[in-house]
């Protein structure tokens, strides 16, 4: 659970891998990542992670109000999104 400091550099690179004991056979083929951060930036877009070793990531794209298109969805939270209180 978590990243590294020293691999967020390197987790879009195609075929890159933090955990060299993972390969093709017990799965994933390193491009899920690369793929995402390809995809978000030709549409303008950004990939940012927040990680912390033991705890977890947090992934959050984003893309250009102009390249986004809602229909027919509704706006939910984030999971653990805790709103705060009026005051």
């Amino acid at each position: 659970i978590g990243i590294e400091r020293h691999h967020l550099p390197r987790i879009t690179q195609r075929f890159y891998r933090v955990d060299k004991s993972r390969s093709r056979a017990t799965g994933g083929t390193g491009l899920g990542l690369a793929i995402v951060k390809h995809a978000i930036t030709r549409y303008g877009g950004e990939l940012l992670v927040d990680s912390t070793p033991g705890e977890g990531s947090c992934f959050t794209l984003t893309l250009p109000p102009a390249r986004v298109r809602v229909v027919g969805a509704e706006l939910l939270p984030s999971p653990g999104f805790m709103p705060s209180s009026p005051s």
